[in-house]
């Protein structure tokens, strides 16, 4: 298998993705060196291999630290920290006298937070001189632990810690600064001493090393180094003390990092399609498969169903312009990819002519269709959209409603009557004037609005006077009329009439008294029907009049009235010296108009009504 290897050398921040196809890197990390003279170098950068598991797509953000300044004895400042957390060297009044940590080289992965580390390799420890007899080297970054700074002889406590995998390194004392997560400690200096003591700063790690204190000569200490760090996904081969060699002749040595990878072999291109941007030009386009990233791809064509023909066997992106033949009717592409570990499998695009089929319908509305087609003519300048009133199979048959753009590939026919078939064809336009054949044929009935019943009338008897709304634009087809005695005309009642289209009033003339008639009102235009909603009306029941009693014996009398009613039946009710009503007698035909009362007491007073009913309304009565 083909490796890459991508490399760091200079303190900074850089960010580098992951290539599709490859699940994990080799990586190898320096820490920078602490601050160092001609006499005494500071401590080593932290040395880290591992293996660590990613995904195509991940960032990886890679922080290179930076060398921690060499001491000087003049007033150019030259004592600070290293980048990425070394700490600075201790200063006497404007002269940079102990050396800086060494910054931490590490790599985060999809974050830049510190929590986002995934390997750390520590820097080194400045050194601590008072610029005549004190000369001492800081500790050396790395491992799970870093080392201490050196000491004077007099007192180890001056000298800074290494940091572990949980703490800072411990400052030294009189000043020194401790360690903390990512950073190494300032070193202190004592302003007052002759001597002009500057003590080291620590390194920075996972945990930077702590500062070095200073007090007197005999009294001072060199930074300590920062700890290694290697997360827990990550598998290592090296977690050292030691990397980048100190070199006193220049001002700073930078830590490092390299990332190694298998390069995997390219993926099949896949979605290969082609696109007709002139009348011979086709621009062919794909995108990567999910291996290796490609170097190059080939592009070959078949033309008419023909042999493989190789187009350009070195195409540098995911698309390219092709020449073609205008005489040609299909295309076909294939494409593969290629890289140093070899080639992928042929991805293909679809074959395609230069005539449009698959043309359907997609939408209709009140007063439009939408219709679609496959981009079946790659070649095509645009696209004639036909229209008739029935069905044809020449373009002398429709006519000619609109033209589209070369890659439309749907069209919307809009201003057509309500509730009427529309027959479509679509043809691909060239610009020598010659059109394809016609596509096949497609036909659509327009949405038809529903009619508005809008109320009725039942106020004269036996008479519902309906009141109508057509709601659509189309001249032709009649409003039919439905009636039933129950709800759920359609299903229940008959159409018993047609009127005109432009009616807005109906009289149903000739109904039952008491009845509650159902209505309903359907617009039929011949291709489409369509219903409005339902409304019920109960029609007047009138009252029987002229009561009277034709004869009163000891025990009875006779009624009669006059019947004003074509339906229903009647009842007959009584009450005794203006007590409650009870019925005594009902379901009188209308026909019989009278009604004899019997056994009722001598001599009582005895009123009567008469009252019609039907199902649907009533009683109504005269007394």
């Amino acid at each position: 298998m083909v490796t890459d290897t991508i490399s760091w050398d200079s303190w900074g921040h850089y960010t580098w993705t992951v290539p599709q196809g490859v699940s994990s890197i080799d990586v190898t990390l320096e820490g920078a060196a602490g601050g160092s003279n001609s006499d005494v170098s500071g401590g080593v950068g932290g040395l880290v291999k591992a293996t660590v598991p990613v995904s195509g797509g991940d960032t990886i953000e890679v922080y290179v630290g930076g060398g921690g300044d060499n001491p000087t004895y003049d007033n150019d400042y030259d004592h600070w920290g290293g980048w990425n957390g070394g700490g600075d060297g201790g200063q006497y009044e404007t002269y940079g006298v102990g050396g800086g940590g060494g910054g931490a080289t590490d790599i985060r992965i999809n974050g830049t937070s510190l929590s986002d580390r995934v390997l750390v390799a520590a820097g080194g420890g400045g050194i601590a001189t008072d610029n005549y007899s004190v000369e001492l080297a800081g500790g050396d970054g790395g491992g799970d632990t870093g080392d201490d700074g050196e000491y004077a002889s007099y007192n180890n406590l001056f000298a800074g810690e290494g940091g572990t995998q949980s703490a800072g390194g411990k400052g030294g004392d009189n000043g020194g600064e401790a360690g903390s997560l990512g950073a190494g400690g300032d070193g202190d200096s004592d302003s007052y001493d002759p001597n002009k003591l500057g003590a080291g700063g620590g390194g920075g790690g996972y945990y930077g090393g702590g500062g070095g204190g200073a007090k007197t000569n005999k009294e001072i200490g060199a930074g300590g180094g920062g700890s290694n760090y290697v997360a827990g996904i990550a598998t290592s081969t090296r977690n050292n003390q030691g990397g980048a060699q100190p070199d006193p002749s220049v001002s700073s040595v930078d830590g490092s990092a390299s990332i190694t990878y298998e390069v995997p072999p390219p993926g099949t291109p896949q979605d290969v399609s082609q696109t007709v941007v002139g009348d011979g030009t086709i621009d062919v386009s794909w995108s990567a498969g999910s291996g290796g990233v490609a170097d190059h791809y080939e592009l070959a064509k078949s033309e008419d169903g023909g042999s493989w023909s190789l187009v350009d066997g070195n195409v540098a992106g995911t698309s390219t312009a092709v020449s073609v033949s205008p005489g040609v009717d299909t295309f076909r592409w294939r494409v593969r990819a290629v890289n140093d570990s070899g080639s992928s499998s042929w991805g293909y695009s679809a074959t395609v002519s230069t005539d449009i089929d698959g043309l359907s319908v997609t939408s209709v509305g009140a007063g439009s269709v939408s219709v679609s087609w496959s981009d079946d003519a790659p070649q095509k300048d645009g696209a004639a959209v036909y229209i008739a009133e029935s069905s044809g199979s020449s373009t002398g048959d429709y006519s000619l409603d609109q033209t589209t753009s070369a890659s439309a590939t749907s069209a919307t026919i809009t201003g057509l009557v309500n509730g009427r078939t529309y027959y479509v064809r679509v043809a691909a336009q060239y610009d020598g004037g010659t059109n394809s054949p016609l596509s096949n044929e497609v036909s659509a009935t327009t949405d038809l609005p529903a009619p508005t019943l809008e109320s009725l009338d039942a106020s004269t008897p036996r008479e519902i006077t309906l009141s109508i709304a057509k709601n659509d634009n189309n001249p032709e087809g009649v409003l039919e009329i439905w009636r039933a005695t129950q709800s759920g005309v359609r299903s229940n009642g008959v159409h018993f009439t047609d009127v005109d289209d432009t009616t807005t009033s109906y009289t149903d003339t000739g109904r039952l008294d008491g009845v509650t008639y159902h209505y309903m009102i359907t617009r039929n235009t011949n291709d489409a029907y369509t219903d409005s909603g339902e409304l019920s009306a109960t029609t007047i029941l009138p009252a029987p009049t002229n009561l009277s009693y034709a004869a009163v014996d000891e025990d009875g009398a006779d009624l009669s009235w006059t019947n004003n009613a074509n339906n229903g039946s009647y009842r007959v009710d009584i009450r005794h010296n203006g007590g409650s009503w009870t019925t005594v007698a009902s379901g009188i035909p209308r026909s019989d108009e009278a009604y004899s009362l019997s056994g009722l007491l001598h001599g009582e007073e005895y009123d009567a009504r008469v009252l019609i009913e039907t199902s649907d309304a009533g009683p109504v009565e005269d007394v």
